[in-house]
């Protein structure tokens, strides 16, 4: 293994030792998984993170960085395809941001190189408080990346088996639930990205719901407790909302099997539920403004009402919407059906992550169709797995009305995608479904007169989708996938109709039929959703590179414009700051703001062009990188192979003391004017105060104002001013409703000034200052966050036993 040192065994050595922790306390304190458990997750994890745990690799998705001009000079010629622009564009730098803050000792809250700096907490996606994402700050940030994905898979698969066994599911039954949902596509497909993390946490909190309704002792409401602030913490809020309404159904309809103490058992699991919340209010409540804030919400908020009523679906816009139904529906059982993102051709409704997420084995999946009969017994929330199931496919299938009604219902109305992600509640339904139809075959309390007849329809139903939806640009593209494909999920139907022929006719073997049907689930998802390559070499890690380094030598201070050159973001993993945002939260006022730079019809703020624009003043940028090729009318500063540097002599600092301020008051369109200023260190245009309620000028003078400032963390900048009269601290920092001002130790009030950017009125005289960062909500969330664990360990702590009384002498 060429360059393999033993530090590649840490990531591996630290997962075991996290996982044997687990195991260890959910044997001592809760229910001990069946004897087969740690073999089988041995084997999930080397199979799906081996290269990275043992091998000295790196979990990344290959060649997404090939298209950075300065980093495919040193990575060389990019791969045939490649997908997960997303992980390296935005989760890795989040990351990395992220982690700078902790190495601080403080809190996550500000990110300084993205942008116009961006919060971090208050975005959710960074995950910067979820549990699964802590253990990898131990380890450097590459070797790290793997240890929240295979804690992932494996926090899927350990509870989905202690769910299904509290249920009353049979050792063999559980664990075929537990390959199937930790290999599904939700959680495989989106592994990296933070739907994973809702995913994964799925069974946990399903799992803690059961056991506080059951036994509602301490530690198993300090459980759910755990499990609530896992779930909120995920990170993505559409997923967190399927969360918790499939736990609220389990903790109501198990609720019903309890006798007596209802209501005391009830008010137990709001009281762990408020804790939770609580904890995690400091996310809660900073996250709150700022995705009212984001473009996001500003597009899903301002667009129409679907039109999907019936007459959509009459005349020519049936066959349409028919094809439509068919690419949205179709990857559920056939995931290559359309083709694959991963391998550069789709022609399906969106992309393969998106479509296929839904997929959780050929063989699940037709377990799961025959629990839909009628049966003698079934187990504990079995129905209401049924009507998820039900209620998703229908969702998913957006009959005529149903995107009109959702759009106007509170909450359900602001998905993005019409709720396309309850495929992972689907997918669930579809592993414990099958579960469930497994043990009823075990106990010998279903006879599978339809099987074969479903056996059938779903192997026709599978030749039809890879045989009937070939690209309608290429036909012949992707045919070898698509056949291998077919022939992998035929052969495993084939090979369960086998496996279930022959224990109809030898009873005893259905024990080891049913642990083959396991094995069967997971050879096949392992070939169709993990087998492709995810680990790259450490030195295809956002490798150095000569225009990099040149920029990190002397843009220290100062923004940068990575064009076309370098994708959005890239840059905060080396320490640099590009004025470009790829964020989901990316706010609506900076997307207004920067509109005259943004390439024709884009909705967020990853390319930015037209660089000799005087805006760019504004925001800092002092060097502009672009592929070789490209000459700009600037001074150039560097030129390689790698790309070429140019620099913006005119660029202001982050912080800055303009010489007059133009108030914005009606009917002055303050955008407009900010749009047409060609000179920001001259003018201003700032929001009136009582102190300013109208323009102001500076007036001239022999000396200059000083003013010095100097970062001190992530979320604070230190300086001194020394003013002959009062002027305006003007800046190019994002105002999130968090940057607070202190001068002399002193609160000063703050204004916004050209658009979103934070600004004071500094007096007169010798001042020094602090500008901190406090997000809107944090420190209620604090406050909130301690009175909880306070409260938590008041509750659930156990007490000492009271010492044994002394027994009297006879």
């Amino acid at each position: 293994m060429s360059g393999w040192t033993a530090a590649a065994l840490l990531p591996g050595v630290w997962l075991a030792l996290l996982l044997g922790l687990l195991l260890w306390a959910l044997g001592r304190w809760f229910d001990r998984p069946p004897a087969a458990t740690p073999w089988v997750l041995a084997a999930l994890m080397l199979s799906l993170f081996a290269p990275s745990l043992v091998g000295g690799k790196v979990l990344f998705p290959p060649g997404v960085l090939h298209g950075a001009q300065p980093l495919r000079a040193v990575l060389g010629e990019p791969p045939p395809a490649s997908f997960g622009g997303d992980v390296a564009f935005q989760v890795v730098p989040w990351a990395s941001e992220v982690r700078r803050a902790v190495a601080r000792g403080e809190w996550p809250l500000w990110g300084p190189h993205l942008g116009p700096g961006m919060p971090l907490l208050g975005n959710p996606q960074t995950q910067a408080l979820q549990p699964l994402a802590w253990p990898a700050l131990a380890l450097p940030l590459a070797p790290g990346l793997v240890v929240p994905s295979a804690l992932q898979v494996a926090v899927a698969f350990l509870f989905m088996v202690l769910l299904l066994r509290r249920q009353g599911a049979v050792p063999a039954a559980a664990l075929l639930g537990g390959v199937a949902w930790s290999l599904a596509g939700f959680l495989q497909l989106w592994l990296q990205w933070p739907l994973a993390a809702s995913a994964a946490l799925l069974p946990l909190l399903l799992y803690a719901v059961v056991r506080g309704v059951d036994e509602g002792g301490s530690r198993d409401l300090a459980l759910l407790a755990v499990a609530l602030f896992a779930v909120l913490t995920a990170g993505h809020p559409e997923t967190i909302l399927y969360d918790l309404l499939l736990a609220a159904a389990f903790a109501l309809t198990r609720l019903r099997t309890v006798p007596g103490r209802r209501l005391r058992r009830l008010a137990a699991l709001a009281v762990a539920a408020g804790v939770a919340a609580a904890v995690a209010a400091p996310a809660i409540l900073t996250a709150a403004p700022q995705l009212r804030a984001s473009l996001r919400h500003l597009i899903v908020s301002q667009r129409a009402a679907p039109e999907d009523g019936l007459v959509a679906w009459q005349g020519d816009g049936r066959r349409e919407r028919l094809a439509e139904l068919e690419r949205r529906l179709v990857p559920i059982a056939a995931p290559n059906a359309f083709g694959n993102s991963r391998f550069g051709h789709y022609w399906g409704e969106q992309n393969s992550n998106e479509d296929a997420a839904g997929f959780a084995g050929t063989l699940p999946l037709l377990l799961a169709l025959l629990a839909f009969l009628p049966a003698r017994r079934r187990l504990a929330q079995e129905r209401v797995m049924l009507a998820a199931a039900a209620v998703s496919l229908v969702v998913l299938a957006r009959p005529p009305g149903l995107r009109s009604l959702v759009h106007d219902l509170p909450v359900l109305g602001s998905s993005a995608t019409y709720h396309h992600r309850l495929l992972m509640v689907l997918a669930f339904a579809v592993a414990y479904l099958a579960a469930c139809e497994v043990d009823r075959w075990l106990r010998r309390q279903r006879r599978w007169r339809l099987a074969p007849l479903a056996g059938l329809a779903l192997a026709a139903l599978l030749v039809w989708a890879y045989r009937s939806n070939p690209s309608p640009e290429h036909p012949g593209i992707l045919l070898a996938l698509r056949h291998r494909s077919l022939l992998l999920q035929g052969g495993v139907l084939a090979m369960g109709a086998a496996l279930a022929a022959l224990a109809a006719r030898r009873l005893a073997w259905r024990q080891r039929a049913a642990w083959a049907v396991a094995g069967l689930t997971g050879v096949e998802l392992l070939l169709l959703h993990a087998a492709t390559g995810r680990h790259v070499s450490p030195p295809a890690f956002y490798p150095a590179a000569p225009a990099l380094e040149f920029l990190a030598d002397h843009a220290a201070g100062s923004r940068i414009l990575g064009q076309r050159a370098l994708p959005a973001n890239v840059a905060a993993v080396y320490g640099l700051t590009d004025v470009r945002i790829s964020d989901p939260l990316e706010p609506a006022a900076y997307h207004q703001l920067t509109a005259p730079l943004h390439e024709g019809g884009r909705r967020e703020s990853d390319r930015l062009f037209y660089p000799e624009h005087p805006l760019y003043d504004l925001l800092g940028v002092r060097y502009v990188l672009t592929d070789r090729w490209l000459r700009l009318p600037l001074p150039r500063a560097y030129r390689g192979r790698d790309g070429r540097v140019y620099e913006r002599p005119g660029a202001l600092p982050r912080l800055f003391l303009p010489d007059a301020a133009l108030a914005a008051v009606p009917p002055r369109r303050w955008l407009v004017w900010v749009w047409e200023n060609d000179d920001f260190r001259a003018r201003a245009i700032v929001e009136p105060t009582a102190r300013h309620p109208g323009d102001w000028q500076a007036r001239p003078r022999a000396g200059e104002a000083l003013l010095r400032f100097a970062w001190r963390g992530p979320a604070r900048l230190d300086g001194e001013a020394a003013l002959t009269e009062e002027r305006l601290l003007a800046s190019s920092l994002y105002q999130d409703g968090g940057w607070r001002l202190l001068l002399d130790r002193r609160p000063l009030p703050t204004l916004l000034a050209n658009g979103p950017f934070v600004a004071a009125w500094l007096p007169a005289g010798e001042h020094r200052w602090a500008l901190l960062h406090r997000p809107p909500g944090f420190l209620p969330g604090l406050l909130l966050a301690g009175c909880a664990l306070g409260l938590g360990m008041l509750l659930w702590t156990p007490h000492p036993a009271a010492a044994p009384a002394a027994r009297s002498p006879q």
